[in-house]
């Protein structure tokens, strides 16, 4: 998914949930911030030094080493690889293959929920919502990953890189001929409301434990409806269906504009946006109190608890493919 299901629909989830804005943009910004946190940065304040973990990378070539550390972690949740959905005409199965809801990623999002920190939370959910989009991937090389004709040849078989954007944008429609045919038609808005149910109900528990059923009933309604409105057009023709699927977020939602540098520039003096690099960034931040209270370093501490739990979590997929998680 993208930037309008990871901000935008968690904003109005966990404010329909019970959030307040603030909690709530905390979430909805952890959530999209996995995208946006591709650059290593090493920040050197009077005592000592903290680098972080990027949970994204914009080179999907990177050695297949990092792939694993990154994308079965943080977007290709390996699931129950003979779920009904993941029922290919070919017969194959894959041990690291995404499925939603799995057992393996709501293991992940539960014990992200246990340690009550926002930051946690919003990541987990970032992995739980690819689990829906990105479910018949695998996260690094695989030909399992490849679909047919001249172009996809030509693009390397990572993730959904053969599928283009198709997963990951609302409202759209498209194929995937490497299904059966039951399971072929692919429409986007059934995947992220379903998702999304999923989702506000993990979410209303946080906060609304004691309060009736039919309540959240309700209240799971009307954000499903209004999630329903915003997803209404696929994006094809130019940016025309995006802009207005924006507006209608910002509408019902009334949430803030959302800026990928916003916490690391809070964090940190005279930020610049890094240009890719294999170096670590160095950096100073504004004061060691400051720095480990902001929410930056925040977000980074709980994206290396998220891998751990990650990697612990999928450690018997590993060792039935006899890697050893150690070295990602």
């Amino acid at each position: 998914m993208n930037i309008e299901f990871h901000y935008y629909s968690i904003y109005i989830l966990a404010r329909h949930a019970g959030f307040d804005e603030k909690s709530s943009f905390i979430l909805a910004y952890s959530s999209q911030y996995v995208d946006d946190n591709t650059f290593q940065c090493t920040v050197k304040s009077k005592n000592k030094e903290f680098t972080n973990y990027i949970s994204q990378t914009n080179d999907i070539l990177k050695p297949k080493k990092e792939l694993m550390r990154i994308y079965p972690c943080f977007h290709f949740f390996p699931g129950d690889f003979e779920e009904n959905s993941a029922m290919r005409k070919d017969g194959k199965l894959h041990l690291l293959n995404t499925t939603p809801n799995s057992r393996n990623v709501s293991t992940l999002l539960q014990k992200a929920i246990k340690t009550a920190s926002l930051y946690r939370i919003g990541i987990a959910l970032h992995t739980y919502a690819d689990s829906f989009a990105h479910q018949n991937f695998v996260g690094y090389y695989d030909c399992f990953n490849a679909m047919k004709g001249l172009l996809k040849r030509m693009v390397p078989d990572i993730g959904h890189a053969d599928a283009g954007f198709n997963p990951d944008i609302p409202g759209k429609i498209w194929k995937d001929e490497r299904l059966v045919s039951s399971s072929r038609l692919i429409n986007n808005t059934e995947r992220f409301l379903q998702a999304a149910s999923y989702i506000f109900d993990y979410l209303w528990n946080i906060e609304n434990k004691t309060i009736k059923e039919k309540t959240k009933r309700n209240a799971r309604e009307k954000a499903l409806s209004i999630l329903k409105k915003c997803y209404y057009k696929e994006f094809k023709g130019g940016d025309y269906y995006k802009r207005k699927r924006m507006r209608l977020y910002f509408e019902y939602g009334q949430m803030p504009p959302y800026d990928q540098a916003l916490w690391i520039k809070e964090a940190v003096k005279e930020y610049v946006h890094p240009v890719p690099s294999a170096i670590p960034l160095k950096i100073s931040c504004n004061n060691d109190d400051s720095f480990y209270q902001s929410d930056w370093y925040q977000f980074q501490k709980a994206v290396k608890d998220h891998q751990e739990d990650a990697l612990n979590i999928l450690e018997p997929v590993f060792k039935k493919m006899e890697l050893d998680p150690n070295t990602f």
